[in-house]
């Protein structure tokens, strides 16, 4: 449902990628996208990130890894850890 981000932790493993953070309360399926923000990473690297204020989604908050060159294509990955913190 709608609501608010107010943190993220996500870690690449094995696979280098992008963290796409989505306005869906749903991860999209595997293919295009239009992700609200992205975050590429390399083997191993972790990224954490804070909004104060947070971000406002309207339709719900969903994240997802893709292990593609470019944050418009989704293609599934379970390499990562992703955690966040949201109201």
């Amino acid at each position: 449902s709608a609501g608010n981000l107010y943190g993220i932790n996500c870690q690449a493993t094995t696979v280098a990628g992008i963290f796409l953070i989505h306005n869906s309360a749903t991860v999209p399926a595997a293919g295009a996208v239009t992700p609200i923000k992205s975050y590429p990473v390399t083997v191993g690297q972790a990224v954490e990130i804070g909004w104060n204020p947070p971000l406002r989604f309207s339709t719900g908050i969903s994240i997802s890894f893709t292990s593609a060159a470019t944050p418009f294509t989704q293609t599934d990955s379970a390499t990562a850890f992703i955690s966040g913190d949201a109201v």
